[in-house]
């Protein structure tokens, strides 16, 4: 027993690192840095990813820390980065947007399969694997947002069009079909 506390420990460290990762990696494309702040980074690090091992630890519910996720990634951006602050809130709602809509889309690929997923409750508990699914697709979604962003900025503005104006109609269409399945 003691090993698998221990197991969950890690994968719940490892989850959160790679959550504290992607939130940087996100403000680091779309933000422009504070350097005055700078050696403080890793105590902003250090509190979100506090913050992500506690959602794992108490096994929050989907959807339950948006707001909480929201507020810190609000405080983290004007803290350590420089800019509007309107232009870090909607950065910020595009982060928290893109996120959970990972989280659904994993959620609704592993309720096809039945494995994973709590049923029962109002809001299900997501388990280590849909949330590493997630944080994957997020990853991934981060780096294609990257790559959009710097098509736009070698003047190739089809691409970039297309990419948002697609990427919320296949997020909305995988919270449908979550929404059918459960129905």
């Amino acid at each position: 027993m003691p090993y698998t506390a221990l197991f969950l420990h890690a994968v719940y460290g490892l989850l959160s690192l790679i959550e504290t990762y992607i939130l940087w990696f996100f403000f680091d494309t779309f933000l422009h840095r504070n350097e005055r702040r700078a050696r403080f980074v890793p105590l902003g690090q250090l509190c979100y990813f506090v913050f992500q091992y506690a959602t794992y630890y108490f096994e929050l519910p989907l959807f339950s820390s948006a707001v909480p996720t929201f507020l810190i990634a609000i405080i983290l951006s004007a803290v350590f980065f420089r800019g509007d602050f309107l232009y870090k809130v909607l950065t910020v709602y595009i982060f928290i947007f893109l996120f959970y809509a990972c989280r659904l889309l994993s959620f609704t690929c592993f309720l096809q399969l039945n494995e994973g997923v709590h049923v029962g409750n109002t809001l299900p508990v997501l388990e280590s694997e849909v949330q590493a699914v997630a944080c994957v697709l997020a990853l991934l979604f981060t780096h294609l947002l990257k790559t959009c962003q710097n098509l736009r900025m070698k003047g190739h503005m089809i691409f970039y069009n297309a990419f948002y104006g697609v990427a919320p109609a296949v997020m909305l269409a995988s919270m449908i079909v979550l929404f059918m399945l459960e129905l």
